[in-house]
């Protein structure tokens, strides 16, 4: 806890941006916004501010931008928001909300694991309309029925797809009947590459043409699987597109093809070139796994509490696929946890490295030097200066993940690859920042060829671009790797819109925007004067297309960060999760509460023998055999049941909750922006812990009703807070 009291100018990148937005003149308006424009959305993975910052600008060898696609063609036509947030900054739940505009605590998933989240929760077969269309609770959906021609591209929920089963014969059966024994048939669908009934991957309503990759291969940044016209298809190292049910023996020769982006790419022109030239707008929505750590194993799978699965299960067209150097990268195995940019894009990681370093090492919040105001499992995170754990061997052992606790996790995880781990964190750390811009190569060829599409056909001019990423990443901020927090890190992501008749960008808005104002926003470009699109549910979000107009100064005074950790009993942390919180986050433009965070956590979703124990309400959960049993039974056999959350605990603002913990932060991000000194921190200044202390009771009482919030309640928690 060094107090570091800067300037916001001070921070860039990793904390609050460069630039106070009240010494930012206002720029001209308003501008044009076109009426049913045809949409790109273009959402990244794990891409923090700072890379995307650092990728935009960023030359090559010769001197060319690693990005000119993106700055010719969005980020120089574009409305650029630097306050854009990711409301529960971990990949599926993030997702869900901008397919349907709700908070996590409404559209109710919460994580990435099976039990309690992912397309299974997503997509559970329900009519919450009545209206005959299960699952149907989506942009895609809304979109689609108002006369657009859509596709999905790429990545979607955790969990679509991941089922692993036999080839063929009686044990894909027994598998399959096992997850709908579990799951039950409509979640059950979700989960297989094929299902049995129709013969054909699932495709959720609202999608003209679906090409979404299956799980788990969706973390391979080759061989994945998608899903094509209603098909399982291997896209191949060798350039062949193969059954992955059916393949040939011998498998052809790995190369170096189907790179996951190009694929996308190359997905996303079918798309184009199949509609083209339809009379109706287009609505493209592309995700990559880029720049997410690829980690392609698929063992993996195991832990997502989909089994139970065979120890030998046959994965004929995994087994060989990363037993050689691939490309020239040292990839070995069938593990890898670090970002794999393409081949073309590998010869900068070094060149980028250089400024990876230099901002991570400027930033005071890097390996925080002392972190005794953090709450607990934040201080017992081990400090990155030199190696610090020993191996199973006894040895030093610096391959070691250095996020986790060491006294929950005294062993590297035994697939944890060392080829390309650097010798020691920090070097790690700028590793995979400078992996992360050097991937964003082939996503801006995507945006090139997509773009200069769109020209061919006559669209360009009436396009719309919107490009984000899920959430944000800690690269070693607080001592932490990854996301799920509510640090500025991992909630602030980039958003770009373009205009086409916007020529002189980026213009930058002050205004906070939310994944939940995505979907309205999307339904308000695309609606006619007098002939509003609605969807079917009721977002929580608020259209931001006035800030495209006119960038506002009158704009929400704040937002709600949530995280619902997914924990076992007597565990309060596993491997990249955190006690749950509620945060709120507040506003530039706020006179009442300046730039503050405010946060509180709690236990992890708890699981027992029965529902309606520990004081939990009995209608809040459904009880389930643990995953590992062999079937799941009713009841269940001794000792192995567990508690599913229908909906998490209930937040009570005072502290009569049991699983409150006892621990909070508070940062003024306007003196602090790099979030050193929290308010309510062991031995902080009493100036600071005075202020904590004056300005938590109404920071409590809005945390308090935007949890509880749903659709226009979220509006008014948002904009008008009735508290003190």
């Amino acid at each position: 806890m060094t107090p570091v009291r800067a300037s916001v100018a001070a921070a860039v990148g990793l904390a609050l941006v460069a630039g106070d937005p009240r010494a930012v003149g206002a720029p001209p308006a308003p501008y044009p916004v076109p009426v049913r424009p045809n949409i790109v959305l273009l959402l990244a993975d794990d891409l923090s501010l700072a890379v995307m910052d650092y990728a935009s600008n960023a030359t090559l060898e010769d001197g060319s931008f690693l990005m000119p696609n993106f700055r010719r063609y969005i980020r120089d036509k574009a409305v650029e928001f630097r306050q854009s947030f990711s409301p529960n900054p971990v990949c599926c739940p993030a997702r869900a909300t901008i397919l349907t505009g709700q908070y996590s605590h409404n559209h109710a998933t919460y994580t990435n694991w099976i039990r309690n989240g992912t397309a299974v929760n997503m997509l559970d077969g329900s009519d919450q309309t009545g209206d005959g269309v299960p699952d149907g609770d989506t942009i895609g959906f809304a979109l689609q029925r108002a006369g657009y021609r859509t596709a999905y591209v790429g990545k979607y929920l955790n969990g679509y797809g991941l089922m692993i089963r036999s080839r063929a014969g009686p044990d894909r059966d027994a598998s399959y009947q096992q997850q709908v024994d579990r799951y039950g048939p409509a979640k059950t669908k979700v989960l297989l590459p094929v299902v049995p009934e129709t013969g054909r991957t699932y495709q959720p309503p609202g999608w003209t043409e679906w090409y979404a990759s299956l799980d788990p291969t969706t973390y391979c940044m080759y061989n994945t699987v998608f899903s094509v016209d209603g098909r399982a298809t291997l896209f191949h190292t060798s350039g062949l597109e193969l059954d992955p049910d059916n393949l040939p023996d011998p498998l052809p020769p790995t190369g170096t093809a189907n790179y996951q982006t190009d694929v996308i790419q190359a997905l996303s022109l079918r798309f184009l070139d199949k509609h083209g030239a339809s009379p109706d707008p287009l609505f493209l929505s592309i995700s990559t796994l880029a720049p997410h750590v690829e980690t392609c194993d698929w063992s993996f799978a195991r832990l997502n509490d989909v089994g139970p699965l065979a120890p030998n299960a046959p994965l004929p067209f995994t087994a060989n696929i990363n037993t050689t150097d691939q490309g020239g990268q040292g990839y070995r195995g069938l593990f890898l946890e670090t970002v794999r940019p393409a081949v073309a894009d590998l010869a900068s990681v070094d060149r980028f490295k250089q400024a990876a370093a230099q901002l991570l090492n400027g930033s005071p919040s890097f390996d925080e030097a002392d972190p005794s105001d953090k709450p607990s499992f934040t201080r017992r995170a081990t400090p990155m200066r030199s190696p610090y754990l020993d191996g199973p061997d006894g040895s030093p052992d610096d391959r070691y993940p250095y996020f986790l606790d060491p006294d929950l996790f005294p062993v590297p995880p035994p697939a944890f690859n060392s080829d390309l781990s650097a010798t020691n964190p920090r070097v790690q750390a700028i590793d995979q920042f400078a992996r992360m811009m050097a991937s964003m190569g082939a996503f801006d060829r995507m945006i090139g060829a997509i773009a200069q599409r769109l020209d061919a056909q006559g669209r360009l001019s009436n396009t719309v671009f919107v490009f984000t990423s899920d959430n944000g990443y800690s690269y070693g901020q607080h001592r932490l790797s990854g996301k799920l927090l509510a640090y500025e890190e991992s909630i602030r992501v980039p958003l770009y819109v373009s205009l086409p008749a916007l020529s002189q960008g980026p213009v930058r808005s002050w205004g906070m925007v939310l994944q939940t104002d995505f979907a309205p926003t999307l339904l308000d470009l695309a609606s006619r004067s007098g002939a509003p699109v609605t969807m079917r549910i009721t977002p929580d979000g608020t259209s931001f297309k006035p800030l495209l107009q006119t960038p506002a100064v009158g704009w929400r005074k704040q937002g709600l960060m949530e995280h619902f950790a997914s924990v076992w009993p007597d565990e309060i942390l596993a491997l990249s999760e955190h006690p749950s919180l509620f945060s709120v986050r507040t506003s530039y433009h706020n006179a009442v509460v300046p730039i503050r965070s405010y946060t509180e956590y709690f236990k992890g979703m708890q699981y027992g023998a029965a529902p309606g124990t520990q004081g939990w309400p009995a209608g809040f959960y459904r009880v389930n055999c643990r995953p590992d049993t062999p079937v799941d039974q009713a009841p269940c056999p001794t000792g192995t049941s567990y508690r599913v959350p229908i909906r998490p605990f209930i937040y009570t603002p005072d502290d009569s909750n049991p699983d409150r913990l006892p621990e909070r932060e508070y940062y003024d991000l306007e003196l602090d922006p790099y979030e050193l000194t929290n308010g309510f921190g062991a031995g902080v200044p009493t100036n600071i812990s005075d202020l904590a202390t004056a300005e938590a009771p109404t920071l409590k009482c809005r945390l308090g009703a935007l949890v509880r919030c749903a659709g226009p309640t979220c509006q008014t928690a948002e904009w008008a807070p009735s508290c003190p």
